[in-house]
């Protein structure tokens, strides 16, 4: 049976192979805490809904813009699961691509590495220094519905800061 795309039906998720450094900002409102930040890409991944328990609040980035909005909500109680295979902001929409953070020497909080997985099989290893990010700082990181795009939270190596890296699939 074909596929629905031969019919002219868009695809669910996209075919990445590689991903790339879109933007990278500080954000000087979230917490450098392990899984204390949350990103939540809309469905036509132009926008970001960016989420720090730590420090409780919410902001948006407009992806074509590249903006970073003031704080849209405070107070907001946003429990990060820590990963779980039903969490949707670490795996595409139907889980083509996971992403997963973790360290190659044993530990428990302090992330160095960035893997991305495409239909179980491992396709992208990032490094705290490819992500501009200060060595073992990455917090938390998040893909899109289509898989196009994935957000870290680290302290960031350039400003010393807190922020965000967003990267870009192709």
């Amino acid at each position: 049976m074909a596929g629905l795309a031969s019919y002219g039906a868009p695809a669910l998720e996209g075919d990445y192979s590689d991903w790339t450094i879109y933007d990278s900002f500080d954000d000087t409102d979230a917490m450098d805490t392990h899984l204390q930040q949350g990103a939540i890409i809309n469905k036509g991944e132009t926008e970001i809904l960016l989420l720090d328990w730590g420090n409780m609040y919410a902001k948006k980035y407009s992806v074509g813009t590249k903006t970073l909005s003031a704080r849209l909500a405070n107070d907001i109680y946003y429990f990060v699961t820590g990963g779980s295979a039903d969490t949707p902001q670490f795996k595409s929409a139907y889980g083509t691509y996971a992403v997963v953070i973790g360290r190659v020497a044993a530990a428990v909080w302090d992330a160095d590495r960035l893997w991305v997985f495409k239909n179980g099989s491992l396709i992208k290893t990032f490094t705290d220094s490819d992500l501009g990010i200060t060595s073992e700082k990455i917090r938390s990181a998040h893909i899109s519905p289509k898989g196009k795009y994935i957000v870290v939270s680290g302290l960031l190596s350039a400003s010393g800061n807190m922020g965000w890296v967003v990267l870009v699939g192709s």
